[in-house]
């Protein structure tokens, strides 16, 4: 287990999935947001639904979505 989860498997940093094709943008983020949250990026979301993740909260949120 990585170091944003407890020895309990409870995670100490809410996780936040990045999902966008311009991987400049996916690190960009992943950056910035590293210091406060789990970061999961993942090019489109065919792979963001390929991830598994053990929480039960399961929200997902779009930010921002390009046109075309």
């Amino acid at each position: 287990m990585d170091q944003t989860s407890s020895s309990s498997g409870s995670r100490i940093r809410p996780l936040i999935l990045v999902v966008d094709d311009d991987s400049g943008l996916r690190e960009s983020l992943h950056v910035m947001l590293e210091d406060d949250y789990e970061v999961a990026p993942a090019a489109n979301g065919a792979e963001a639904l390929a991830l598994r993740f053990d929480t039960d909260e399961n929200v997902l949120r779009p930010v921002a979505a390009s046109s075309g």
